[in-house]
């Protein structure tokens, strides 16, 4: 069991012992346990440590979507000049000779010479 997951059990015990437990998950305990309060209170645990495992998981993606779009935001901004032109030419007819890092992105379709593999426009890699 991880520090997490203690605190999950730490936060539904006390709960119970302030008799301040969430009404739905204790009714769903109450009515599987068919009325042995041992087995309530085990039951509303078990629960409630899910029910917080559960909001836990969704502020991580949540966290983590957002992290990516202001991330992605940031990369598009170092990559696009003042006036909302790429700093770095992104056709391959204005390379002469032989370019060895042109590529082409897989969303947008637009040819670039960058050696980092990403596409100014969308942020995807490009082929």
């Amino acid at each position: 069991m991880d520090k997490i997951e203690e605190k999950f059990y730490e936060i539904a015990c006390d709960e119970v012992l302030q008799k301040t437990p969430v009404r739905s998950i204790m009714g769903k305990a109450i009515s599987e346990a068919m009325g042995d309060k041992e087995k309530i209170v085990a039951l509303y645990i078990k629960y409630r440590v899910k029910q917080l495992g559960e909001e836990y998981q969704d502020e991580l993606q949540k966290r983590a979507e957002e992290f990516n779009r202001v991330e992605k935001l940031h990369r598009q901004q170092e990559w696009v000049g003042l006036k909302g032109k790429p700093r770095y030419p992104n056709d391959v007819s204005l390379f002469k000779g032989n370019a060895p890092y042109v590529k082409k992105c897989s969303l947008c379709n637009v040819s670039y010479d960058n050696s980092w593999g990403i596409c100014i426009y969308c942020g995807k890699p490009l082929l």
